[in-house]
């Protein structure tokens, strides 16, 4: 078990970018490798390559980073590159769920205002990195503060 991420007994819920999406990612990755090996055209390598090198990045931290929200009685973990992040009830001062324009469509964004150490912070959830709908993510975890706090 990590460091810092609640015992699995006492977790409610994890969320988590879905398998099939970085298993995409991967075998993507792999075959864009495969096209920029055997492309002819300096130009098309390079970006071939890059696209490929993003795709095997995605699948990767996608990957290391499971489950990327943990919620249980207590509070909640977030990991991410720098590793889990514990946040207690108290210390979650704001939660909503904020709908944007991206790419002509509407894409509901989680955000979570979190304050420690005097020093707040602004925790962002699309549903790609959820695995899940952030409104349903929103309803479980007030679910979850309410029973718990």
């Amino acid at each position: 078990m990590l460091e810092g991420m609640p015992d699995s007994s006492a977790t409610a819920h994890t969320w988590s970018p879905k398998p099939q999406a970085l298993v995409a990612a991967g075998v993507g990755g792999v075959i864009a490798a495969g096209l920029a090996v055997l492309s002819h055209d300096p130009a098309g390598r390079l970006l071939v390559g890059l696209a490929a090198a993003g795709l095997l990045a995605t699948a990767a931290l996608g990957t290391g980073l499971r489950p990327r929200l943990a919620v249980d009685s207590e509070g909640l973990t977030v990991r991410g590159l720098r590793g889990p992040r514990r946040v207690v009830w108290p210390e979650l001062t704001q939660w909503a769920v904020v709908s944007h324009h991206r790419l002509g469509r509407r894409v509901a964004v989680l955000e979570l205002t979190v304050v420690q150490a005097g020093e707040e912070l602004l925790l962002l959830f699309t549903s790609a990195e959820l695995g899940a709908d952030p409104h349903d993510v929103l309803e479980m975890l007030q679910r979850v503060r309410e029973v718990g706090a």
